[in-house]
């Protein structure tokens, strides 16, 4: 992996220049990924992945935005404490969750919109799709208090988050359960 990525769980490593991880056949079948690179505002994230196997179709896809550690300190010191990539040790940091996977069934896929700490699920639903073999575009738009998950075009999450719940910062992430998948063409922009 480049220097300001690192993995806690299952290690991803870049095969055919994508980020891919293999959490479907690999101990402790969990990965979450890190960019060492704090983003606050308003932000685009746009980016590709792939499911290429899930033996229990879990077909789990997650992705962080605005982590950061609530004693304020860098979360990349204190990655030995989640070095199993267990779910838990995520739910006492700050941030929030989306989760897109098929839990069974490729077709409606479900979604869930989270906040942390506490786990709180602030939106879930079954939507649109989560198969395997296949590649999703997904787009992540912060705008203000307004979240969006969007899946190839199709807006899944549109949340205006309340004022108490609001993260202005922190890190993004890749995560996954159970599930072998790459990574590829991550952008990041500012928005006004």
């Amino acid at each position: 992996m480049p220097a300001h990525w690192w993995s806690e769980g299952v290690p991803a490593y870049i095969k055919d220049g994508r980020m891919f991880v293999d959490a479907d056949t690999i101990a402790p079948g969990v990965s979450t990924i890190w960019l060492d690179k704090e983003f606050s505002g308003n932000l685009s994230i746009e980016f590709d992945v792939h499911i290429v196997s899930s033996t229990d179709l879990s077909n789990n896809l997650n992705f962080f935005l605005f982590y950061s550690h609530p004693d304020g300190g860098a979360l990349k010191d204190t990655k030995a404490e989640r070095a199993d990539g267990n779910y838990n040790r995520y739910h006492k940091l700050n941030g929030y969750i989306f989760t897109h996977l098929a839990n069974g069934t490729e077709v409606p896929a479900r979604f869930r919109f989270r906040y942390n700490p506490g786990f709180q699920l602030l939106e879930e639903l079954f939507a649109y799709e989560c198969k395997l073999e296949t590649t999703y575009h997904i787009k992540i738009v912060r705008h203000g208090n307004l979240i969006q998950y969007w899946a190839d075009g199709n807006l899944i999450i549109n949340r205006e988050v309340d004022e108490g719940l609001i993260h202005n910062k922190g890190l993004i992430g890749f995560r996954t359960f159970r599930t072998s998948l790459w990574w590829d063409n991550l952008v990041v922009r500012q928005m006004d």
